[in-house]
């Protein structure tokens, strides 16, 4: 029975590894879609500067009317992209497709020189720190600048993987809580009717549970103490129990078991310790799962009813508090202390 954890936590690993694997790829894929997109929109810009050069060279050189018409319509064409075209001196020569700002004063003219400057300048300052600018050779003497923006295509594709991502992550987690809840369900329909059946088994006497406590008591091990813990007694006999017999059965018949109980703030702490073989660090919350047993005979259901008897009925916990292999294991039981 216990592979069926060890096989359910490496499925859990490869699930995270294929998971990690398909965002990857999905990552990548989208980011190279917007390499392509972003080296069309370069390669738009190339055209466009090309255009505005033969439009500022059109008279010194054998350019007809057609012609400027065509590089004209190439210039109006451009209406996604946002450019600025500066000279040397940062002095702006045209600007398109920015969302400009809107005047204070609405009969103000609104142009460069007022309301947009500003905006504007800001806008260079920052393409200037970008690689998206093209340097347009008018003549020898004159060189301008082409600075440019991503689109809003552009920019809206390159958030959009990871908008997806979120809400990929956000319905795996739906799914996931949604799936435990009802396995929850499920077990706890199971449980009503094992806790039927133990409260049936636990309404007869046990004699063995008897020779323990007296042998207990005749070592002194269970003190009296003005502290105590409201606990159902049968249930709480049973707890202790089966501890004790795990106990035993992990040594062997040879070895030491240790009942130490202590306050800790607002809680009764009761140590089970003993020298068995051990629990492996990574089966620590395992063991208390229904079916797990290293055990030839067994259900493996016992150390499952005693954290549902602690942690749900008396709103406790246990836990393993410490082991080692080949020297044996520690079970921790904290129990809500009575306030007088």
């Amino acid at each position: 029975m216990k592979s069926i954890y060890d096989k359910r936590r490496l499925w859990k690993i490869v699930f995270c590894m294929v998971s990690a694997i398909i965002a990857a790829m999905f990552l990548l894929i989208s980011n190279n879609l917007v390499k392509d997109l972003s080296m069309q929109e370069r390669e738009r810009m190339e055209i466009w500067a090309n255009a505005t050069k033969q439009i500022a060279t059109a008279g010194m050189s054998e350019t007809s009317s057609q012609d400027i018409d065509f590089l004209l319509s190439i210039i109006e064409g451009n209406r996604n992209i946002p450019v600025l075209l500066v000279d040397d001196s940062d002095n702006i020569i045209l600007h398109r497709n920015f969302s400009l700002p809107e005047p204070i004063d609405e009969n103000a003219p609104y142009d460069i020189s007022s309301v947009n400057e500003a905006f504007l300048k800001d806008k260079l300052a920052h393409l200037k720190n970008t690689r998206n600018v093209i340097d347009i050779a008018i003549d020898k003497a004159t060189v301008q600048h082409l600075y440019y923006e991503d689109s809003v295509l552009l920019k809206r594709l390159s958030y959009y993987p990871y908008v997806q991502l979120a809400v990929m992550l956000i319905f795996i987690a739906v799914v996931y809580f949604a799936v435990v809840s009802m396995k929850k369900a499920e077990q706890n329909k199971v449980w009503v009717g094992l806790s039927k059946e133990t409260a049936h088994q636990l309404g007869t006497p046990i004699s063995s549970l008897m020779a323990w406590m007296q042998l207990l008591e005749g070592y002194g091990i269970v003190p009296e103490s003005e502290t105590a813990a409201m606990v159902s007694r049968p249930l709480f006999e049973w707890v202790m129990e089966n501890l004790t017999k795990n106990a035993v059965d992990a040594m062997q018949g040879e070895g030491r078991i240790d009942f130490t109980v202590a306050t800790e703030h607002d809680h009764i702490v009761i140590d089970v310790s003993d020298t068995g073989k051990g629990i492996a660090r990574k089966n620590f919350k395992t063991v208390f799962n229904p079916g797990y047993t290293t055990k030839k005979r067994g259900w493996g259901l016992g150390l499952t009813l005693v954290k549902r008897i602690i942690e749900e009925y008396h709103k406790g916990r246990i836990y393993v508090k410490e082991s080692e292999i080949g020297r044996g294991t520690t079970f921790r039981i904290e129990l809500p202390m009575v306030k007088n």
